[in-house]
């Protein structure tokens, strides 16, 4: 079980451009943190408000440190594209 656990957080590092498994204790030696940032790093989040507190240290950390996600694919289309993919309305009717 712990070597299909270990196989899979591999998998996952090797998708990502870079290693975060460390970032709480990392972005703890940052900068001076107040109590309730301490306790969210250390004890992970017990809301919605505090997810999104983590999420923004996180964002914090990875400016610092020069990560940049990467783009999000170009997925536009226009609705003349999609309709000339379609076949010819007669050929349904007929």
């Amino acid at each position: 079980m712990n070597l299909i656990l270990k196989s899979k957080r591999k998998l996952l590092l090797m998708n990502k451009l870079f290693d975060d498994s460390n970032w709480r204790e990392e972005y703890k030696g940052m900068k001076v943190l107040n109590s309730r940032q301490i306790e969210l790093l250390e004890n992970g989040p017990d809301s919605l408000a505090a997810s999104w507190s983590m999420q923004a240290m996180k964002n914090d950390w990875k400016k610092k440190k020069g990560y940049k996600d990467p783009e999000p694919p170009d997925c536009q289309s226009s609705f003349n594209q999609w309709s000339e993919s379609l076949p010819d309305w007669d050929d349904w009717t007929a």
